[in-house]
């Protein structure tokens, strides 16, 4: 049982970590093919926001024959799309679990044409193909936003990305633009995995989640709890693992 420390003074706002509610705030990224759309869809009770669906698709519907549940899909097409998205997840009886935002990488894209769109409208002279450093900047603000707006949601959140290679620093990161949000990304997260099919010698393709950072691979490993690598990786288990544990703790 863990000590209790009582605060030197009382505060309406003052409140024992112990006391508050553990969601798990995860960040997957991957080459494609990987699976990040599978193990994202094995959160529990998830609503899929998925900027994507013809692609996706297949993979929806495997997810349903294997775990025997339908999987709820939101197509995103614009931000208003997630604005309203997030509007109704805001609401206290929305019955779902798990958001989750399929993907990044996707919605990162649009923002960029959407950005450069706005600014060609405004200056003509502006290169229609090519962001400028302004841009740039929106694009992060924008994302930034979304980001934080779905993560603080009262609810358990998956977020997935593509993987970017900074090869000047043989470091993998989510692949999102510019370099530098890359970068600073994982840092929103409190679980973040690399998720990679790696060859069973020969006998299939075991995927693996790796949730310890290397030298090469960004990672978060909440609070310490799952192995580094973890194989064949559900998300409801891993999910009752991390949240499970900080209940023993407390």
């Amino acid at each position: 049982m863990a000590k209790v420390l009582t605060p030197p003074t009382k505060h309406p706002k003052i409140m024992r970590a112990s006391d508050m509610p553990l969601y798990v705030k995860a960040l997957v990224y991957g080459e494609p093919g990987a699976g990040k759309t599978y193990l994202a869809c094995t959160a529990p009770k998830p609503l899929v926001l998925m900027t994507e669906y013809d692609v996706s698709k297949a993979t929806m519907l495997r997810v349903q024959r294997d775990l025997g549940t339908e999987i709820s899909v939101w197509p995103v097409t614009s931000l208003a799309d997630l604005e309203e998205a997030f509007d109704f997840l805001q609401s206290p009886d929305h019955g779902f679990e798990t958001v989750v935002l399929d993907s990044l990488t996707d919605l990162n894209r649009r923002l960029i044409n959407a950005v450069v769109e706005g600014a060609v409208a405004k200056r003509p002279s502006h290169d229609p193909d090519v962001p400028e450093q302004g841009d740039w900047f929106r694009v992060s603000e924008k994302l930034r936003y979304i980001v934080r707006m779905f993560r603080d949601l009262p609810m358990h959140v998956v977020m997935t990305s593509l993987v970017l290679d900074i090869r000047q620093e043989m470091l993998k990161v989510p692949l999102v633009q510019p370099k530098s949000l890359a970068m600073e990304l994982p840092g929103l997260y409190n679980l973040v995995g690399c998720l990679k099919a790696v060859d069973n010698a020969g006998e299939g393709y075991v995927r693996k989640l790796l949730v310890e950072s290397t030298d090469q691979y960004v990672a978060k490993n909440p609070g310490g709890v799952l192995p580094s690598v973890v194989d064949n990786p559900n998300f409801t288990t891993i999910f009752k693992e991390v949240c499970g544990n900080a209940k023993a703790i407390a």
